[in-house]
């Protein structure tokens, strides 16, 4: 069993409301693949995602523009992942708001620790952490009630 980590407990939060503020400014968010799209999930992300792996350039930010007026890139931070943030905001720029500080911020956020790409956030996501939100929850409720 891994043991619990309060440090990167805390780094989880910080992700989870700066996601929580994405969420909200947003209509969309851009990630490279099935994988990031999960992991925003399951960090509570709801707003719409877009996967751009394996798809035509032209036709995928057609489709991101007529669905969403701001977007937010969350491509790897990788020299990939840079190269597509690149030919998406040239792409995106005339027809869509891009949210471009929330990648540079968010960029800041996660090479802190070396992780490049979202999905290398996947290890905070593990049970340990989901049970000490569940003891916290339940102190706050048992304040409350």
């Amino acid at each position: 069993m891994a043991r619990f980590n309060y440090e990167e407990y805390l780094y989880r939060e910080k992700i989870k409301r700066f996601l929580g503020e994405i969420d909200f400014d947003s209509d969309a968010i851009i990630v490279e693949g099935k994988k990031d799209k999960q992991v925003l999930e399951k960090l509570g992300v709801s707003t719409k995602i877009f996967m751009v792996s394996k798809r035509e350039l032209k036709e995928f930010c057609e489709t991101v523009s007529r669905c969403s007026e701001s977007v937010a890139v969350l491509t790897d931070f990788d020299e990939a992942g840079k190269e597509i943030n690149k030919k998406l905001v040239q792409e995106l720029r005339e027809e869509t708001d891009i949210l471009s500080s929330y990648r540079r911020d968010f960029g800041k956020l996660l090479t802190s620790r070396d992780r490049y790409c979202i999905e290398d956030i996947r290890p905070l996501l593990g049970r340990e952490f989901d049970k000490f939100d569940e003891v916290k929850l339940s102190r706050l409720y048992s304040r409350l009630g």
